[in-house]
């Protein structure tokens, strides 16, 4: 399965294209702390809440601890370590955009 990122789910939302995700890949993972990050924000909040539990699964690692000690360590969002470490721990290819490089 596919890992997403917030940051591709926005961005999908705003132009009103999520469902191309359910399109190509049929099925479609992210963590908590991806869902969490979106509920904050008023762009693909919606979207997402109606897509959860058709297509969109949440799924947590088995060591969330990890999550905050690298957050803290590196310096790096929370949600993005999630779906980082989750992808490596499920070996599955994970879909985002990093614009802040």
């Amino acid at each position: 399965m596919v890992i997403v990122d917030s940051s591709v789910l926005i961005l999908l939302s705003r132009v009103g294209q999520l469902e191309l995700l359910k399109s190509y890949f049929g099925k479609i993972i992210i963590t908590q702390e991806i869902y969490t990050e979106i509920k904050k924000g008023e762009i693909g909040a919606s979207e997402i809440e109606n897509a959860l539990n058709d297509w969109i699964k949440i799924e947590n690692l088995k060591n969330s601890e990890l999550i905050k000690s690298i957050s803290e360590l590196e310096g790096i969002a929370e949600a993005d370590v999630s779906v980082l470490l989750l992808a490596k721990e499920n070996n599955d290819i994970l879909l985002s955009i990093d614009y802040g490089c």
